[in-house]
C-alpha cells in the first residue's frame, strides 16, 4: 500500500547547508554514531494546532465551543504573520462532522484564508457523530487534494529531499483512548526503512508518550494509545526520527525518550488556548508557544478548566495545580531542543511579534529575522537524565 504524497519538494538543500552540518559534527564533538545520523537540511518552520473542536450551537464546558470559530480564525491570523512553511492539525479539528458535514465544510472554508500549506491527522471527534463516519469516504477527498495516494487514513511525504513527515491515525469511534492497527504498525516500519537517513517528524492525535499525569492511572490514562509502547519501539528503532508531536490531552509539555523529543501540544479550545511553532535547523529545533489574542476569553477558559473534574482529579485540595500543568513550565512553552550531545532542552525567549517577510528566512533561527535569543542555562535547567524517559515539566503532587 502506497501512502506517500507524490512530488512535493518545496525546500531544497544547498551546498552551504550540507557543509554547515558537517562542520557542526566536527566542531561540536558529536559521538561517531550521532555524526553518522546527522542529516543536512535547509531550515524550515511550521505550526501545530490541536483540538480546535470547531462547531456551533453546543453549550460550553471547559471547552469553549461557542468561541471555536473565533479561536481558529485568530490562530490563522497569527500564523499568516509568521511566514511559516506549513501547518499540521493534530486531530479533533471539529467537534463532529455536523449535519451535512457542516462543521468540516466550515473548517475547510476557514483554511482558505491560510497562507501556507496545511495537513491533518484524525482525532476521535472528527469521526464521531450520531453514527461512525467512514474515514476515507469523508476525509479521503481532502487528502487526495493534497496529492496523497492513500487507501488508509495515515500518510507520509517528503517535505524536501532530506525531510520526511509522517501522519499516524490513532482515532477510534466514540473513544477517548487511541489505537494503532497492526497493519499501520507494519506500514510505519516499512516507511521508516524506505526513508532512512532523512530527518523525520511524526504527528499523531493521541500522545505516543503521554505526559504526566496521563502516564499514570485513571481517569487520565483513559486518554492514551493502548498500544503506544509498540509505536515508540518502532520509532526508537530509527535514528532518523527527531521529533514526535501530539495533542488530545490539554498539557503543554516536552519530554525525551532515547534520542527523540516528544512534544505535547496545548488545546486551542480549552485553556491555555494556544498552539505551537517549531523552527528547525541542522543543529536544533526552536519551540514556541503562541496564545489566542483574546485575553478575556482565555481567562474564561482558565476558570472553566479550574472548575472541571479533571482539575479536581489531579489535586482535590489545590485544583489550580492542574492549570499550571496545562500551561507548562517555561521550558515546556519555549525552548531550544538541541539535536546533539545530551539533548537537554534550553530556555528560549522567542520574539512573537509579526515577522517582516522581506528581511526574514522561514527558519527564524537565532538571528535578526526572528529576534529570538537562547537564555543562559540556569541551575534548574541543568537536568541530569536519570532514566531513558526524561520529563522536563512538573510531576503530579499527592
Amino acid at each position: 500500500m502506497q501512502t506517500e504524497r507524490k512530488g512535493y519538494s518545496k525546500i531544497a538543500i544547498s551546498r552551504r547547508d550540507f557543509l554547515g552540518s558537517m562542520i557542526a559534527a566536527a566542531t561540536l564533538g558529536f559521538p561517531q554514531q550521532a555524526r553518522a545520523a546527522l542529516t543536512a537540511i535547509k531550515p524550515f518552520s511550521f505550526a501545530v494546532i490541536s483540538d480546535v473542536h470547531l462547531t456551533h450551537g453546543v453549550d460550553d464546558t471547559y471547552y469553549l465551543y461557542n468561541e471555536s470559530q473565533l479561536f481558529l480564525q485568530d490562530a490563522v491570523k497569527t500564523i499568516n504573520s509568521l511566514n511559516l512553511d506549513f501547518v499540521v492539525f493534530v486531530g479533533d479539528m471539529i467537534e463532529s462532522p455536523g449535519k451535512d458535514e457542516a462543521n468540516w465544510n466550515l473548517f475547510i472554508d476557514i483554511m482558505q484564508t491560510l497562507n501556507c500549506r496545511w495537513d491533518f491527522v484524525l482525532g476521535e471527534c472528527d469521526i464521531t457523530s450520531s453514527s461512525e463516519q467512514e474515514k476515507m469516504r469523508m476525509f479521503g477527498p481532502d487528502w487526495k487534494g493534497r496529492d496523497f495516494d492513500i487507501t488508509a487514513p495515515y500518510w507520509s511525504y517528503n517535505l524536501a529531499d532530506n525531510v520526511h513527515l509522517i501522519g499516524l491515525d490513532t482515532s477510534k469511534y466514540n473513544s477517548k483512548s487511541g489505537f494503532v492497527s497492526d497493519e499501520q504498525l507494519q506500514w510505519l516500519k516499512k516507511d521508516l526503512a524506505t526513508h532512512a537517513s532523512q530527518f523525520t517528524i511524526v504527528f499523531s492525535h493521541h500522545p505516543t508518550l503521554p505526559p504526566s499525569p496521563y502516564d499514570g492511572g485513571p481517569p487520565f490514562s483513559d486518554y492514551d494509545i493502548t498500544n503506544g509502547a509498540s509505536v515508540r519501539e518502532i520509532l526508537a528503532g530509527s535514528s532518523d526520527v527527531k521529533l514526535v508531536i501530539s495533542g488530545h490531552v490539554p498539557v503543554n509539555a516536552i519530554q525525551k525518550e532515547s534520542s527523540i523529543f516528544y512534544a505535547s501540544c496545548p488545546s486551542l479550545i480549552a485553556y491555555p488556548c494556544a498552539f505551537k511553532v517549531f523552527r528547525v535547523t541542522n543543529n536544533e529545533i526552536r519551540m514556541e508557544t503562541h496564545h489566542i489574542s483574546y485575553k478575556a476569553l482565555v481567562k474564561k477558559a482558565e476558570k472553566a478548566l479550574l472548575e472541571s473534574s479533571f482539575a479536581y482529579s489531579y489535586h482535590k485540595k489545590n485544583p489550580h495545580d492542574f492549570i499550571k500543568l496545562c500551561e507548562g513550565t517555561p521550558i515546556d512553552k519555549d525552548s531550544v531542543l538541541p539535536l546533539y550531545g545530551g539533548m537537554t532542552p534550553q530556555p528560549y525567549r522567542p520574539h512573537k511579534g509579526k515577522v517582516d517577510k522581506k528581511h526574514s528566512n522561514k527558519s527564524g533561527a537565532a538571528d535578526s529575522s526572528s529576534g529570538g535569543q537562547p537564555e543562559a542555562q540556569s541551575t534548574d535547567s541543568k537536568k541530569v537524565e536519570k532514566s531513558k524517559k526524561t520529563w522536563y515539566g512538573t510531576k503530579k503532587k499527592n
